[in-house]
């Protein structure tokens, strides 16, 4: 596959502008959240904004399907804006909200890792990688880690232990998917 296959089909489609849109909802997110001195109401845009993120990634997926409006660039642009968006927010959950260097530490490395091995599959072996319940169950939890740290809530590590265990359990699946499509591909 080429990166002008990608463009060939169905580039402009309510899916993929889901998917853009989550990536654009991170300027508005980090003016608040940056902004700390905000009011109530702003905690309440923010949260409104968080939730709409969140909610872009799982409508795209589930429109592409039921409109059929799945494509090529909508398979790779939206682990990319999974990745863009879950960096860059806990970055900011890190920064101002007191988000764990040591987990967003994992999970830097997780989808660097999984970007790697992404790449080298899909530029070697002409393949996307598929998302896995890993993956599924992870960013789930890390959007709701992110929801408790930014909203402040109380008892904040509790939201860090199914994080922490769907990202190594993610990250010992891809290695044993990726071995097995590098060294196997024929299986």
């Amino acid at each position: 596959m080429t990166i002008r296959d990608l463009f060939r089909h169905r580039v402009f489609t309510i899916s993929n502008f889901l998917t853009f849109s989550r990536i654009l909802l991170l300027f508005p997110l980090w003016y608040l959240v940056i902004n700390e001195n905000y009011i109530h109401e702003y905690r309440i845009i923010t949260l409104i904004i968080a939730l709409t993120m969140i909610s872009t990634d799982y409508f795209d997926g589930l429109l592409a399907r039921k409109l059929g409006q799945e494509s090529a660039l909508g398979q790779y642009l939206d682990p990319v804006a999974d990745k863009i968006t879950i960096l860059v927010g806990l970055y900011l959950m890190y920064l101002k909200r007191g988000y764990p260097l040591y987990m967003f530490l994992i999970i830097f490395i997780r989808e660097i890792y999984g970007s790697f091995f992404g790449i080298f599959l899909l530029i070697k072996r002409d393949t996307l990688g598929k998302p896995s319940l890993w993956g599924k169950f992870g960013v789930f939890f890390i959007a709701i880690s992110a929801l408790w740290y930014l909203m402040d809530l109380p008892m904040k590590w509790l939201s860090d232990i199914p994080v922490v265990i769907t990202q190594i359990g993610g990250l010992v699946a891809y290695s044993l998917r990726y071995a097995r499509t590098i060294f196997y591909p024929d299986r």
